[in-house]
């Protein structure tokens, strides 16, 4: 089965008769979904963690037009514009998963690829396609959210305006796995594979010179491929840094001699405070042309390369292409046997080859490990011998 990249026509919509037949009952219709109830249990099942008896045990579920205190339901948007500074982070520990959205933002045809509802809706049915072990699936939520009982505001992420495409992404995350605090905790590839289906990697700072690290990375920007990064688990902050925590990686720039990238805190605050930081003295005003600078407590900042190597741990990336086409093959395979799979290129092209295993949330077993797999890439001759290309 070929589809394109991020494209849900392959999909059976479901969320397209729930609308209908929510509005077929007038005006006071709105979607409850059965699957992800109102209740302690889908936001968190562990009455062991920290937030447990002071904030989610008094959780009120209210619906965006209560959040906002607005009447008319057309001033509510599903996308307002969309940008960076839309995300800021609430309790949930999915920094992972909001910086992600965050450097999909800088594209966002591709961020509304994720979104098979494009706007928003009095009946609440919002649907958005994920990929799971590189299969599209559906994901439909209701917009009930998870507030505060004292002022009425969401316990997770917060909105910016009254614009909902956040709230509901970090929703139908939540309902993937089961309730909001099994998405705790993550890598940036991980969620750029859910969330765009195209191939994700990570690659370590320590195993790559200054040189090499900006080489892959303004390479990456200028295929604008999808990057984020995550700083060392021991990084000082008074640097301005939070330990072990993800960033986006906006874009990369040459300013005379120097080498810098640009990169987003999810918070929404709380930023860098070295070299090329807002308050820094190496910014001339042609730097700041060049690269659009603002001074902000807004989460954005510039660092060298540099001091990317010594502060971060590593940086995830998304290979994505707007033109591209994916096909997906589940298999099972028992242990010791091999694949095969042949197929003809008429034309010279470039190809990615993905394995993906069923993902460690999904198991309930604590024991469940992935498999070692060896993955080869080999050419036929004329004469009916191989000739390997690639091994990983």
């Amino acid at each position: 089965m070929v589809e394109s990249l991020n494209s849900s026509s392959k999909l059976t919509l479901k969320h397209t008769d729930i609308l209908r037949e929510l509005r077929s009952k007038g005006p006071t219709g709105a979607f409850n979904d059965p699957e992800f109830k109102h209740e302690i249990g889908v936001i968190c099942p562990d009455p062991s963690h920290r937030y447990y008896e002071k904030v989610f045990k008094n959780a009120v579920w209210l619906r965006p037009h209560e959040i906002f205190k607005e009447n008319d339901y057309s001033k509510i948007k599903l996308f307002d514009g969309i940008d960076p500074n839309d995300i800021a982070q609430g309790c949930l520990g999915v920094c992972y998963f909001l910086c992600s959205l965050s450097a999909i933002t800088e594209f966002p045809k591709r961020l509304q690829k994720i979104f098979n509802t494009k706007e928003s809706n009095p009946q609440g049915v919002y649907s958005l396609t994920f990929y799971v072990d590189g299969i599209p699936r559906e994901v439909i939520v209701d917009d009930f959210l998870p507030c505060y009982k004292v002022n009425s505001q969401p316990i997770f992420s917060k909105p910016k305006g009254k614009e909902l495409w956040v709230l509901i992404a970090e929703k139908a995350w939540a309902k993937l796995f089961g309730d909001y605090i099994a998405t705790e905790r993550g890598f940036m590839d991980e969620a750029l594979e859910f969330l765009t289906g195209a191939p994700c990697s990570r690659t370590l700072t320590k195993e790559k010179t200054v040189d090499e690290i900006w080489d892959i990375i303004s390479t990456f920007d200028k295929r604008d491929y999808i990057i984020a990064g995550s700083t060392m688990p021991d990084v000082p902050k008074d640097l301005g840094l939070v330990p072990g925590h993800a960033y986006s990686l906006i874009s990369a720039h040459q300013l005379g001699s120097y080498r810098v990238f640009k990169l987003r805190n999810p918070w929404g605050r709380f930023e860098w405070n070295g070299a090329f930081s807002d308050n820094s003295e190496l910014w001339t005003e042609e730097f700041k042309k060049q690269v659009g600078f603002t001074k902000a407590d807004d989460g954005v900042f510039f660092m060298t390369v540099e001091d990317f190597k010594k502060c971060f741990e590593f940086f995830s990336y998304a290979y994505y292409h707007d033109d591209y086409h994916r096909n997906y093959y589940p298999v099972s395979q028992p242990k010791g046997h091999a694949h095969y799979f042949t197929f003809e290129l008429d034309k010279p092209t470039e190809v990615f080859f993905y394995l993906t295993q069923k993902n460690k949330r999904f198991c309930k077993d604590p024991e469940y490990k992935y498999s070692p797999v060896t993955f080869l890439l080999l050419k036929e001759k004329a004469n009916g011998f191989y000739e390997r290309i690639g091994t990983t």
